[in-house]
């Protein structure tokens, strides 16, 4: 009969060891690492897959997911930590209704308007969700365009540009999800008044207070004999500006001022050749 081998001096790749596989009685222990049951001294497995009840590691549990997320987050960048933080138990309507709260927080700081337009922007995003109509569609550029509303119900001096500027959205696109907003939420259409943004965009093209004076008198003549409703009100403004660099011989091209009012050529040359063809006869 073989010598009956102790955990201390058998190895299975040990050829020169021998053991008696049927008279000598088996040590079974537990393997963790691989979590069987084995003999530690002819090596037979007896069970395999065990459910290891007790472990000498650290245990999986809320409070070390919590402290391993606060290390990780100090070497990862500021951008991600907001997404990290981010409930995954929440649902999607929850989500969106974040996401656009957020938006339209990040636009009245930037623009510096009060409350009122926070309280009021919200609300409007809050319907519009609700509505079959905007589930589908882009949360971001759904509550840029109630944060628009919402000014320029105010009368606030901003054009949709500016709104959507910090995104690759289109004014095109923009303008439907303006007007599909008021459609769906049987919204009155805010009175249009293009002259605050004259003087913005005079000192963007460097151009003077006499320049802005003559671009007040000649949009106060066109919008007296033109319907401008549905109108761009940065594509009258323009028209407007350029028209009067013409009558006082100021060089600024169509493309310079289509460029600094974030609009197509096409729509500058439409807008001036009605401007012109009004204010010829009035002015």
């Amino acid at each position: 009969m073989g010598e009956i081998l102790t955990i201390s001096n058998y190895h299975p790749n040990d050829s020169s060891a021998s053991i008696d596989f049927e008279t000598h009685s088996h040590n079974f222990i537990t393997d963790m690492p691989s979590g069987q049951i084995v003999c530690n001294l002819c090596g037979l497995v007896k069970e395999t897959n065990i459910i290891v009840s007790s472990w000498d590691g650290v245990p999986y549990s809320d409070e070390t997911t919590i402290s391993i997320s606060k290390k990780s987050l100090m070497n990862i960048n500021p951008n991600l930590k907001r997404a990290l933080k981010l409930n995954r138990n929440k649902s999607w309507d929850d989500r969106k209704l974040t996401i656009g709260i957020n938006e339209i927080k990040r636009l009245c700081a930037r623009f510096g308007l009060g409350e009122y337009i926070v309280t009021r922007s919200i609300y409007l995003f809050q319907k519009a969700i609700q509505c079959p109509n905007f589930k589908i569609h882009n949360v971001i550029l759904t509550s840029q365009v109630c944060f628009f509303y919402s000014a320029k119900l105010n009368k606030h001096p901003l054009s949709i540009e500016e709104v959507i500027e910090d995104h690759n959205f289109s004014s095109r696109l923009a303008y439907r999800y303006y007007y599909l907003l008021m459609s769906q939420l049987h919204l009155v259409k805010p009175e249009s008044n293009p002259a605050p943004l004259i003087p913005k965009l005079c000192a963007s093209l460097g151009l003077d207070e006499f320049v802005v004076q003559q671009a007040n008198l000649i949009l106060s003549i066109y919008l007296k004999h033109e319907n401008t409703s549905g109108l761009n009100s940065v594509g009258i403004v323009a028209g407007v500006i350029y028209f009067a660099c013409l009558r006082e011989r100021i060089p600024r091209s169509q493309q310079i001022i289509a460029q600094y009012a974030k609009i197509s050529d096409i729509t500058l040359r439409t807008r001036y050749k009605e401007i012109k063809k009004i204010c010829g006869r009035h002015m």
